[in-house]
């Protein structure tokens, strides 16, 4: 399972990109693409917690960037997977350690520093050790932070041959090594999953992607500091007040559920079991993909338990077309405490609608689009339609309150984990 952070949809899947990946490309042609596949939060996260359990964020617990851990008692991908006597491996970085509990089921679960690229000495060093991992039934997922602020570039990429931005010569970049781990992999007998977590704000300007970072922390440290400020900005920001020039800084990642935040990639590779070269456009969720990477094993989804996900091997098989809608997450910027329910923002998503809503303790007023006619979610027609805002707001409630019946509480954490998480938010420029 390859997990690119920061890889949005539309830079795959729109023709518009100027990467040059043709490995990745390949993959899409040995698989099945979904274009319209929705994240069920806006940063890391949650985001990678809900891909590993097939809950949304409100149901397992974790719903910050750190200081949320995962439940002892929440079933995980790893965990089936590892009880199955399968070896199971993980190599993360950015906002992952172990102790947000997201090594639960992880035979091997190695943290590395931001700085560390697959196309460098630690990228290497994985290449030669791959093959050693693959003498019995095995799961690897394998976390890229090359596309994250700041862009790690390789030198040989860095040239308007492999893209204009920062952005896609990052892509580039990571594609090379995409190719040999391929080249080391057995298709015949192994489920391959290419993916982003979440989106990513694309700026149109060519201004250094160092000196966005930079007004990008000292944003966050003034929002951190700020008291009755920080609640006056998120207020402003969720209603899109915003000057477009702190939108272009990258100031609000994470803040929002819009479609460049919520749509990630995916491509599914199963050789033999699925036919290649396919594009299926139905919405789905990131929250279906463990589910259905059960279901290619033979081991069976309900191996999770009670799940917000479900397979889609039935429309894999080319079953019929049947959209599920989506809940995607945004909280607030990570400060040293568990974020309450009134930072919350949520997003209902279906195939031609999308309503952005504060569902606690917040008067922001809902945003409505209608995706069929407006898809760069630019024209808010909630006053249009009350009855659609009402009747989406009742059901994205439901499955909240759903999943918050069978979910889990968020295990404790000690103060020595708690300070070794803010370190590491600080270290990635989350935190002032």
């Amino acid at each position: 399972m390859i997990l690119i952070d920061c890889l949005r949809s539309d830079v795959l899947f729109d023709g518009r990109r100027g990467s040059q990946t043709p490995n990745i490309d390949d993959l899409c042609r040995r698989g099945v693409s979904f274009p319209n596949t929705i994240t069920a939060a806006t940063s890391t996260t949650p985001s990678v917690a809900s891909l590993l359990t097939g809950l949304y964020p409100l149901a397992h617990g974790v719903r910050s960037l750190g200081f949320d851990k995962l439940s002892g008692e929440c079933p995980t991908l790893a965990t089936v997977l590892s009880e199955r006597s399968y070896e199971t491996a993980a190599f993360v970085t950015g906002p992952l350690g172990k102790e947000l509990g997201l090594d639960r089921g992880f035979t091997r679960y190695e943290y590395r520093d931001k700085a560390d690229v697959v196309f460098g000495p630690w990228g290497r060093k994985l290449l030669q050790d791959f093959p050693s991992m693959l003498g019995k039934p095995w799961f690897v997922l394998l976390h890229l932070w090359e596309l994250h602020h700041p862009r790690h570039v390789d030198p040989r990429h860095d040239s308007s041959r492999c893209g204009q931005t920062a952005y896609d010569r990052a892509l580039s970049s990571i594609d090379p090594f995409i190719g040999e781990l391929m080249a080391k992999t057995a298709f015949e007998n192994t489920v391959v999953v290419l993916m982003g977590d979440h989106g990513e704000r694309l700026q149109q300007s060519r201004r250094s992607d160092a000196v966005k970072f930079g007004v990008k922390r000292l944003a966050r440290w003034l929002i951190d500091h700020s008291g009755p400020m920080q609640r006056m900005f998120e207020a402003v920001a969720r209603s899109r007040l915003v000057p477009p020039v702190l939108q272009n800084l990258g100031v609000l990642h994470g803040y929002h559920v819009y479609d460049f935040l919520a749509k990630v990639p995916l491509v599914i590779v199963a050789d033999g079991h699925l036919e290649d070269c396919t594009v299926i456009e139905e919405q789905v969720r990131t929250i279906d993909i463990a589910p259905t990477v059960l279901d290619l094993l033979g081991v069976g989804s309900s191996a999770l338990g009670q799940v917000q996900g479900v397979s889609l091997c039935p429309l894999l098989s080319g079953g019929p077309a049947h959209s599920q809608p989506a809940l995607v997450m945004a909280s607030n910027a990570p400060r040293r405490r568990r974020l309450e329910d009134e930072h919350v923002l949520l997003g209902y998503r279906t195939g031609s609608w999308k309503l952005i809503f504060a569902p606690y303790g917040r008067r922001d007023q809902p945003e409505l689009y209608d995706l069929t006619k407006d898809p760069d979610e630019k024209r808010n027609v909630a006053d249009r339609h009350p009855d659609v805002v009402a009747s989406f707001i009742t059901q994205a409630m439901r499955t909240v309150r759903e999943g918050r019946e069978h979910g889990h509480t968020p295990g404790a954490m000690s103060a020595s984990e708690e300070q070794a998480v803010y370190e590491r938010l600080r270290d990635l420029g989350y935190l002032g």
